[in-house]
């Protein structure tokens, strides 16, 4: 018969018994560590904060602990870096400035008679050239969207 509190760790890969707190943890141990026992070695409880609870394990303590999505995250960031641009920040914060923000600000620098326009296209050939002439990537159009939406909401649409 299985468990009925097992769960998909996705930082051990693998399915194990959550427990809500240390003690239903211990207790565990106590009463049904004989069957699970490995050899010499006892098991112990430990918090896994990708689950937000406790898992039991047979293996020993380790005082810093990495998670896999931490490890990943990192390894992203490496990667990134040696490509001379930190795409995950500047998705983040945009340089110190959200999204919004900085999309008001190329807004407000449009030309007038771009920013009262009736055709989106006209919009969009214009937002295209103020990011060519500017130096301006935005691979996920989050800060074009933004543009978009703000012209809508002045023109009433």
């Amino acid at each position: 018969m299985k468990p009925k509190n097992r769960i998909w760790c996705p930082d051990c890969n693998r399915p194990k018994m959550l427990f809500e707190t240390e003690r239903k943890a211990n207790d565990f141990i106590k009463w049904n560590g004989g069957d699970l026992a490995t050899g010499s070695e006892t098991l112990r409880a430990y918090y896994c904060p990708s689950c937000c609870g406790w898992h039991i394990s047979h293996r020993s303590y380790k005082p810093v602990y990495e998670s896999r999505t931490d490890k990943l995250i990192g390894a992203y960031r490496r990667m990134i870096s040696k490509k001379g641009t930190d795409r995950i920040d500047r998705l983040l914060t945009n340089k110190g400035e959200t999204v919004s923000r900085m999309a008001e600000n190329i807004f407000k620098e449009l030309p007038e008679e771009i920013r009262t326009v009736d055709s989106k296209n006209a919009l969009r050939n214009a937002v295209s050239l103020y990011f060519s002439q500017n130096g301006i990537h935005d691979e996920c159009g989050d800060i074009r969207r933004e543009i978009y939406r703000i012209w809508r909401e002045k023109k009433g649409i």
